[in-house]
């Protein structure tokens, strides 16, 4: 009766252990597919306004072209909160229809895969960050309210913001005494040390132009400095 008792136990213990391992496979199968997902979707996102006018400039987008498998993981405003968290995390604030996101996403891809970066984050920033603007006293006044995500990046990313300009109904160009997230904004985080690339570079006056080989270079460089180490 006792042997038939142990061999009852250690056949629930091993059918214990073959069904953790097996659900171990399935999360990480999981994981994989919808990380994949998101690469694919991200990629579409991008390369669907490949050779495409923006009505409002008349200038063709910027050229885009992405890798099935690319890095790129969407990142949910509401776990915006819990992902700043970590201590060491990558994420990318960015607008598939800005021009200075679409000419660092190239450059930034590059550099990624030469430093075997393999998982980042990316929100489109242009969908929950505030709108400034003037009332007609030329008082500023938020016309739309950011999201929860966005005002808790901006809480974390305050002191390395610039203050943000626009122009009054005169106008002219007026401190809204308000920061924003500008696109594309990248944030790296280090051992909870913070370290930022916003837009491309500044010689790049508009996001339509091709960025020189030298540009490119400065980037590249930049870039390269600031995400090695994240691993």
């Amino acid at each position: 009766m006792q042997k038939d008792r142990f061999m009852l136990i250690m056949l629930l213990f091993i059918l214990f252990i073959i069904g953790g391992i097996m659900l171990i496979s399935f999360i990480k199968v999981e994981k994989k597919e919808i990380t994949k997902s998101d690469s694919i979707k991200i990629k579409e996102s991008f390369e669907k306004l490949n050779n495409q006018t923006n009505e409002a400039n008349n200038r063709i987008y910027p050229y885009v072209s992405l890798e099935n498998n690319n890095p790129y993981i969407y990142l949910n405003d509401e776990d915006v909160s819990r992902e700043l968290q970590k201590e060491n995390i990558i994420i990318l604030l960015g607008d598939e229809s800005d021009a200075y996101t679409r000419s660092l996403m190239p450059i930034l891809t590059d550099v990624l895969n030469s430093l075997n970066i393999s998982e980042v984050y990316y929100l489109n920033v242009n969908y929950i960050r505030e709108e400034l603007g003037f009332d007609d006293q030329d008082n500023v006044i938020v016309k739309k309210e950011g999201s929860r995500g966005y005002y808790a990046i901006l809480n974390d990313l305050e002191d390395f913001l610039e203050p943000y300009y626009v122009k009054n109904n005169e106008g002219k160009l007026e401190d809204t005494k308000h920061k924003i997230i500008k696109s594309p904004t990248l944030i790296v985080k280090k051992n909870n040390n913070y370290f930022l690339h916003i837009g491309t570079i500044n010689t790049q006056l508009s996001g339509y132009d091709k960025l020189t080989t030298r540009e490119i270079e400065k980037i590249t460089e930049n870039l390269t400095n600031i995400l090695s180490g994240i691993n």
